[in-house]
């Protein structure tokens, strides 16, 4: 499901924008669990090794532009990223992330001065996760990510 309000522009120096999406993401026929599902992925929660590591579930991008007749200009633009499987059990899961961005500037016929201020949250999530098995030191002990309780 998405949902979009693409660069609307309110007022002569308002300008907003948003998007949604949402996605259920689930192995329809997986080979190793023996599993075959119905078309409502909701429907087959007891079905295991059913989810696909990394399929985020739900993106948020929003932003707001003001411009004012002197040159100046700020935009602000959240984007979230909802939390994902790390592997096709659902034992281990990715947290979800937003990330805040300032923009700054002046522009004029000639120039344009431009400052950006980054995850202004101080977001510290990863840009990237998985989930497997490793052995680390050599000692031979199984370390193995902690799991997350989520509700499917």
């Amino acid at each position: 499901m998405e949902l979009n309000l693409r660069y609307y522009k309110a007022t002569d120096w308002l300008t907003l924008d948003f998007d949604y999406a949402q996605t259920v993401a689930r192995y329809v026929e997986n080979p190793t669990s023996g599993c075959t599902h119905s078309a409502n992925p909701t429907e087959d929660v007891a079905c295991t090794n059913s989810y696909i590591p990394n399929s985020v579930g739900s993106v948020i991008s929003a932003g707001i532009q003001v411009v004012a007749p002197n040159g100046l200009y700020s935009t602000l633009r959240l984007r979230h990223f909802g939390d994902s499987p790390l592997d096709s059990n659902g034992t281990y899961w990715a947290g979800n992330t937003n990330i805040l961005n300032l923009g700054l500037g002046y522009k004029q016929k000639s120039y344009k001065l431009d400052l950006s201020l980054f995850n202004l949250l101080g977001t510290t999530a990863s840009d990237i996760a998985y989930a497997y098995t490793t052995q680390y030191p050599a000692n031979g002990k199984l370390l193995l990510g902690t799991p997350l309780n989520h509700e499917c």
